[in-house]
């Protein structure tokens, strides 16, 4: 802290300590918050970070993309998020409690920030109370409940990290001007660094160094300085590029064609959305706060007129910030802060529309103003009563915002919990009405929540979606669930509309070809999976269900081709693939080699159900092997009734979820262990 701020240490300490304490009471509820969303791709189901040590290898594989094994994807925050795999797995406490950690962390340094801004030139004449205003500051933008995304979405560690080393660079950037030490630059362009690979927006921390000579060091820009900093917005761009756009350059215009907003309404939309940020940074009700917001494109500047209205306040606050810099330096910068650090996610770059972690950086800064503003006035106050009433009034505001984050964090609970939030506050936001149809969906047994399920998902289609092969992915979502009730001809509809929007879809593609196979449509379902496999996802289910379909067509040797590399993924860790594969070889004539892939598959899951015994009593029969099966028989008897063994045997040849048994191939054999069963029962009666 004293390398920072060469300040008494007493003070720094207290404001931190007290800083802690107000944001661990209002955040004590967050650390058992549940997974949400973006959570399941980038952490649950990316195994690139779940690692098992510690070791170099592990540590650059969880730094690639769980889509793209090509693309390095925001290193800094997936090898932290590899980290916490390794000590906690998935234990949330863990996660949450490192997000807390750098969320204080980020705003003790934003006090060191405000401490070294008012040493800098232009404020160091500045008389006032540094701990007051620095601390209110601080808390008013700690506390804010619209910080909740940020720190209690566990994913969002990105942004908390890459406000970490931004603020970091912000610090090292002012240390080196105040004490003319050259070798603190060489921390500054480390920290930007590990800012960008942490999330790409912090790409313009170099316009904001510009911003702080501008302000507080009276710098005047020459003819030098401008190709020096036009250099460096060159750099940024060229960054943003590579890690936005694949080292695509024209990335932003290519991306549009998965949207369905053109770049003009993003960016005549995007006027509204800056408005509606700063209406919430300013009086954030927890009512006013959602995951997911719904708001509707601007066709114009004129369409909606909040669009004209909203650009209009816009170039005022930054015509006024621009031209009264001198005069009001804290104000004006704490402006030209906020809409610089929206530039890349508030333009032209076709990302999402709205997000609340995205005020995280650009909102460091807004309440400073502020927090000097109220310190002026408690200064002019001459009445003890009004003294008083304006600390009264800030620390309700204080407290406000913490019951506020507090409330907020206890609808991140749940998913259920959030998405309900979210639908109720946007009863037209696609995401909220689908994400919610999706946990009714898959956590209610109950036929009515199904139903509702479907209509939330149809209802869905009527609005903008974030991508366009979302709308896919809603139709797959309504024919899993007609599926799942076992309304199958309602279901297929569905699956075609939503693979002639999105053909490319593997997952929709593989349930739709479980359908046709279980509606008797096998030439159909082949010809799918055929195109299933031609995808190159090296997914073993599809491999699977391509050889599956091939023993229901007596293509035995081709089906145990596809059970092969199915195999080949995990080999023996896949039950239905072993049994599969000694189903083909019981068909052939390997019998032992059967025998061991049926018991390899009890093994591994040793759950057996009557099906599976049925199999090698068959294999045993087909091999003459009458005693084996025999004592296969035994164990038939001994862990099921014959009530269930009879009525399995009835429906076997029904069942279409598992290899063609022929029940005349092994039934005799039953019934008469059956009927011995019974004389040996009755003989014992009589004696």
């Amino acid at each position: 802290m004293e390398f920072f701020v060469s300040s008494s240490k007493r003070p720094i300490i207290f404001a931190c300590f007290l800083i802690f304490l107000v944001l661990l009471i209002s955040y004590s509820n967050s650390f058992t918050a549940s997974w949400q969303f973006d959570d399941q791709p980038n952490i649950l189901n990316n195994k690139n970070i779940q690692i098992e040590n510690l070791s170099f290898e592990s540590l650059k594989k969880s730094c690639f993309s769980p889509k793209n094994k090509n693309k390095i994807s925001r290193p800094v925050a997936m090898i932290s998020f590899a980290l916490n795999w390794y000590f906690h797995q998935d234990n949330l406490f863990g996660y949450h409690l490192v997000n807390f950690f750098i969320h204080f962390v980020n705003a003790c340094l934003l006090l060191f920030c405000i401490i070294l801004l008012f040493k800098t030139p232009k404020l160091k004449e500045v008389k006032v109370n540094l701990f007051f205003i620095s601390v209110l500051s601080v808390l008013l933008w700690a506390l804010n409940p619209i910080q909740t995304q940020a720190v209690t979405y566990i994913v969002q560690r990105m942004v908390l990290l890459a406000a970490f080393f931004y603020l970091l660079g912000i610090l090292f950037y002012l240390k080196a001007r105040l004490s003319n030490a050259k070798k603190y630059y060489f921390f500054v362009f480390i920290s930007y660094l590990l800012a960008v690979l942490s999330k790409e927006n912090a790409a313009v921390l170099p316009a904001t160094l510009l911003l702080i000579e501008i302000f507080f060091f009276n710098k005047d820009l020459y003819k030098k300085d401008i190709f020096i900093w036009a250099g460096i917005l060159c750099i940024i761009f060229v960054l943003v590029c590579i890690f936005f756009g694949n080292s695509d350059f024209l990335f932003f215009v290519k991306g549009y064609s998965g949207r369905e907003f053109t770049l003009n309404e993003r960016l005549y939309t995007q006027g509204r959305v800056l408005i509606f940020y700063i209406s919430q940074l300013f009086y954030p009700l927890p009512d006013r706060l959602s995951l997911s917001h719904y708001i509707p494109l601007s066709q114009s500047m004129f369409v909606p007129l909040t669009t004209f209205f909203s650009f209009i306040a816009i170039f005022f606050l930054i015509g006024f910030s621009w031209i009264y810099k001198k005069k009001y330096p804290l104000l004006c910068f704490g402006i030209l802060f906020f809409f610089l650090n929206h530039v890349i996610e508030s333009s032209i770059i076709p990302l999402e529309l709205i997000f609340e972690h995205r005020n995280y950086i650009p909102s460091l800064f807004i309440f400073l103003p502020i927090s000097y503003l109220f310190y002026k006035c408690i200064l002019m106050c001459r009445s003890i009563f009004i003294y008083n009433s304006l600390i009264i009034c800030i620390i309700i505001v204080l407290i406000f915002f913490g019951v506020s984050t507090y409330q907020r964090n206890i609808v991140w609970q749940t998913k259920k919990s959030l998405w309900e939030d979210a639908l109720s506050k946007n009863p037209q936001d696609p995401r909220a009405l689908n994400n919610y149809a999706i946990n009714l969906a898959w956590t209610s047994k109950k036929k009515k929540d199904k139903y509702l399920a479907i209509n939330l998902f149809k209802e869905s289609l009527n609005y903008p979606m974030p991508r366009k092969l979302v709308r896919a992915e809603v139709y797959g979502n309504i024919a899993n669930i007609y599926s799942n009730m076992n309304l199958n001809m309602r279901a297929l509809p569905y699956y075609d509309k939503a693979l002639k929007l999105d053909n490319r879809n593997t997952k929709i593609r593989f349930d739709y070809i479980k359908l046709l196979f279980l509606l008797g449509k096998i030439e159909e379902a082949d010809k799918n999976a055929d195109i299933l496999i031609s995808s190159n996802v090296k997914n073993p289910d599809y491999y699977n269900l391509k050889g599956f379909i091939l023993l229901w067509k007596k293509q035995e040797i081709e089906a145990l081709q596809y059970f092969q590399k199915a195999l080949n993924f995990d080999p023996y860790n896949y039950k239905n693939i072993l049994i599969n594969t000694g189903f083909a070889l019981s068909e052939l004539g390997f019998y032992k080699k059967a025998e061991w892939f049926y018991k390899y598959s009890v093994k591994y899951k040793p759950q057996t159900d009557v099906y599976e015994i049925f199999l090698l009593i068959e294999n045993s029969i087909k091999s003459g092997d009458l005693k084996k099966a025999d004592s296969f028989t035994d164990i038939l008897f001994d862990n099921f009734s014959i009530y269930q063994i009879l009525s399995d045997l009835k429906k076997i040849e029904k069942i279409k979820t598992h290899p063609p048994l022929k029940k005349s191939n092994f039934d005799f054999f039953i019934k008469e262990k059956i009927i011995k069963t019974i004389e040996k029962a009755e003989n014992k009666k009589v004696f």
